[in-house]
């Protein structure tokens, strides 16, 4: 990969992460009681965490996968940096089909986080795929 080949991709991976799980943390609270009545009324389990506990986690996640980012968007690019790009670009692409598109369809709406998911990071991630994938 040339030099600086994984500083776009990277840069554009954590500004979309960012944005995705901001759209989440400002969504799910105010959403929280009625994903679960839904799930509820169709029998479905559900669990989730209190409200500190879910933001705590996605502030969690949020800062090492920018931290991750962050370093593979800097300085030379290496088979590790690549590696860890790719498997953020994964981890979001598999966000979008579970939770976010069955969540929708099941509970009959929007779901937190499903505009950034289809929008942005569906797109973005599979542009990020293919532009760094092994010669």
């Amino acid at each position: 990969m040339a030099a600086g080949g994984l500083r776009r991709p990277a840069r554009l991976l954590a500004a979309a992460f960012a944005g995705h799980n901001l759209e989440e943390g400002l969504s799910y609270p105010a959403m929280r009681g009625d994903i679960a009545a839904k799930a509820h009324a169709l029998g479905l389990p559900w669990w989730s965490p209190g409200a500190i506990a879910s933001s705590a986690a996605l502030m969690t996640l949020t800062v090492a996968g920018l931290a991750a980012m962050l370093w593979a968007a800097r300085g030379s690019p290496t088979g590790a940096k690549r590696t860890v790009v790719r498997a953020l670009a994964w981890v979001m692409l598999a966000n979008v089909m579970l939770p976010h598109v069955p969540a929708a369809f099941v509970l009959g709406g929007y779901t937190p986080g499903l505009v950034t998911a289809l929008a942005v990071n569906l797109p973005l991630t599979l542009w990020v795929l293919r532009a760094t994938r092994a010669a």
